[in-house]
């Protein structure tokens, strides 16, 4: 009988899609509120014409890159020997095949780099620690800390 993979411990929110669609919520909302303005006090103030259209394009294409930079985030859950990424396809990840592990922004998101592309990760992936990454940053440090420790152990054994 085959051995089942177990992977106890999630290194990645679970709120990932929450937190996509929170913030198309919320640029949504800004942009209406900026619509709103303006159709309720219209004046010919050539001005506070381009400026208020300077303000919807800078919101478009901050939302663009975000939908961008959000195809990029994964769900990631790691044991003793793998790592698992949580996508349209689940993927296992021997953790001797990845380089390392590091904090990419200041607002908790990590990525992972592996050794060798992957024909659908590439050569590393995005994962979002926490949304609540300020107030949980030393437990989540000392997690990425362990995996990193446990990725330099499985070079070791593997070699």
């Amino acid at each position: 009988m085959a051995k089942q993979l177990q992977f106890p411990l999630r290194i990645s929110t679970r709120s990932l899609i929450t937190f996509k669609v929170l913030t198309f919520i919320g640029v949504s909302l800004y942009t209406i509120g900026l619509a709103w303005l303006f159709f309720t006090d219209p004046q010919d103030d050539l001005l506070k014409i381009v400026a208020l259209l300077a303000q919807w394009a800078s919101i478009i294409v901050l939302l663009v890159v975000a939908f961008i930079r959000f195809k990029r985030y994964r769900n990631v859950i790691w044991n003793d020997e793998h790592l698992l990424v949580k996508d349209k396809h689940d993927i296992i990840i021997p953790l001797n095949e990845i380089r390392k592990v590091e904090l990419k922004t200041l607002n908790g998101v990590h990525e992972v780099h592996l050794l060798e592309e992957h024909p659908y990760l590439g050569e590393s992936f995005l994962f979002l620690g926490s949304l609540n990454y300020f107030f949980q940053h030393k437990k989540i440090d000392l997690i990425i800390q362990a995996l990193n420790e446990r990725i330099a152990q499985a070079k070791r054994e593997a070699a």
